[in-house]
C-alpha cells in the first residue's frame, strides 16, 4: 500500500476542473440558501448526493448518477415511513423502543440485504439520506417532498453536469494524447 500516488495528469486536470465547478455550485446555493429554505428545499440534500456521488468510487459515473437518484428516494421515503409506521405502532399500544425497532430494522434489511439483489435501488446513497432523514424526523416528514426535490435537482444539476464535464473532458484528453 502507497501512502503517495502520483495521480496521472489527465486524471488530476479533470479533478481541478470538478473542483472548480462544485465550487462555484456552492457558492450559487449559499446566494441563494433563503429562497431555498423558503420553498422547504435545505442545501444539506442537495449537496449530500454530491459527496455521496464521490465515494462510490467503483461504479462508472453514470451508475453513480442512477444510484443516486434511486437512493435519495428509498431513504427519504424510508424515514418518512420508519416515522408513519412507528406513530401507527405507538397508538396500538407498543412500546416506543419496539415500535422504532420494527420499521427500524425492515428498513436496515432493505438496504443491508436488499443491496446484494438490487443495487441500484437499494445503496449507500439511500442508507445516507435515511440516517440524514431521522436527524430531524419531524422536519423529514413535513419537507419529505421539497427534500426529495432539492437532492434530485442536486443530482441532476450538479452530478449530471459533472458526469458531462468528466466525460467530454476524458474524450477531450484522450482524443489530444492519440494525438
Amino acid at each position: 500500500m502507497k501512502l503517495f500516488v502520483k495521480p496521472p495528469a489527465m486524471v488530476l486536470k479533470i479533478k481541478c476542473v470538478i473542483f472548480v465547478w462544485i465550487v462555484l455550485c456552492n457558492l450559487i446555493v449559499q446566494g441563494f440558501h433563503h429562497e431555498l429554505e423558503h420553498f422547504g428545499i435545505a442545501a444539506w440534500n442537495i449537496f449530500l448526493v454530491n459527496i455521496m456521488f464521490f465515494l462510490m468510487e467503483e461504479d462508472p459515473y453514470k451508475v453513480r448518477w442512477i444510484k443516486c437518484f434511486c437512493g435519495i428516494v428509498v431513504g427519504l421515503t424510508g424515514a418518512w415511513a420508519l416515522c408513519m409506521v412507528k406513530v401507527s405502532l405507538v397508538g396500538a399500544g407498543l412500546p416506543d423502543v419496539a415500535a422504532t425497532m420494527i420499521p427500524l430494522a425492515v428498513m436496515l434489511f432493505l438496504i443491508i440485504i436488499g443491496n446484494s439483489f438490487m443495487p441500484y435501488v437499494f445503496n449507500n446513497v439511500g442508507f445516507g439520506y435515511f440516517t440524514v432523514g431521522l436527524i430531524n424526523p419531524q422536519l423529514t416528514c413535513q419537507h419529505l417532498g421539497t427534500y426529495m426535490l432539492g437532492g434530485i435537482l442536486g443530482n441532476l444539476i450538479i452530478n449530471g453536469i459533472a458526469v458531462i464535464i468528466i466525460t467530454n473532458l476524458a474524450k477531450y484528453f484522450t482524443a489530444k494524447a492519440k494525438g
